[in-house]
């Protein structure tokens, strides 16, 4: 740290003004730079400034899009609740105890998250993802999450006419969890249910749903021919999902809440009014 420290600023004319920094210290070894002697590293700045942009990116696309949605008197962003996880963890009877309510419906299944997510995510590299000439490519993210915003917004209100800017829309997306960090980027008033069950059982359900003879049969043939690998391949697909699942829940600065689907089934009033 520097032993004296000085600054001085003069007006020159106008706007225009001249400054003076001086530091004098002593140190064993090198002398630091400027970011060193303040305490702030120059990867930490760029971590916060890199911070700074995205939340001033979700900023500006929750401006851009909600004065529009405010005048044609559709469902307000914050009146969404996103279900995120993954499959057969008691996402459709939540959305159906949900949707029950006065003034709700439930979007069973858009995959609006698997769209967008597994094009991000999954199929774009991050060098294909530094590309200008990319549709979803980072030079333009806030461009196309705004696109995103007003595509999951209108495709609300035409589907659910009837709710209008005094309805709640339950959004069952665990297929589409994949791209939830996206979903709550493009609307962050929007509120988030993290559902969560033992990935064991997730897995035995699973496999017990599309072995012969169930409602499942015949989607994936794993299930009989080699139930090893069907267990391998969706504690993969599990691992993929629900981090990102997580991921999104982690980030989002509205209204949300992680629930286990033991408790649900525990005690499901007591689990609902934690949503609310």
């Amino acid at each position: 740290m520097p032993n004296l420290e000085q600054h001085a600023v003069l007006d020159v004319a106008g706007n225009v003004r001249a400054y003076l920094r001086f530091e004098v210290g002593i140190i064993r070894g090198e002398v630091p730079g400027r970011a060193d002697v303040l305490g702030r590293p120059s990867d930490l700045l760029h971590e916060q400034l890199a911070s700074r942009d995205r939340e001033i990116s979700r900023l500006r696309a929750r401006l851009a899009a909600g004065d529009s949605n405010a005048t044609n008197g559709g469902i307000p962003p914050e009146h969404f609740i996103w279900v995120f996880g993954v499959a057969r963890t008691g996402s459709s009877w939540l959305g159906a105890m949900m949707g029950d309510l006065d003034d709700h419906a439930t979007w069973y299944e858009p995959y609006v998250g698997d769209v967008f997510g597994y094009a991000y995510y999954m199929r774009a590299g991050e060098q294909q993802r530094e590309r200008e000439d990319y549709i979803l490519g980072d030079p333009y993210r806030r461009a196309w999450i705004r696109s995103l915003r007003t595509f999951i917004l209108e495709g609300a209100d035409a589907r659910f006419p009837e709710l209008g800017e005094n309805g709640y829309l339950v959004v069952k997306e665990p297929n589409g969890s994949v791209g939830a960090p996206l979903l709550v980027e493009a609307l962050p008033e929007s509120r988030v249910i993290l559902l969560v069950r033992d990935p064991r059982d997730v897995v035995a359900s699973l496999l017990a749903a599309h072995k012969e003879g169930s409602w499942g049969a015949g989607e994936d043939a794993l299930a009989d021919t080699d139930p090893d690998e069907f267990v391998r391949q969706r504690a993969r697909m599990y691992n993929a999902s629900f981090g990102k699942a997580w991921e999104a829940y982690e980030a989002h600065r509205g209204r949300k809440v992680a629930t286990r689907y033991e408790d649900l089934r525990y005690d499901a009033l007591g689990e609902l009014q934690k949503v609310y």
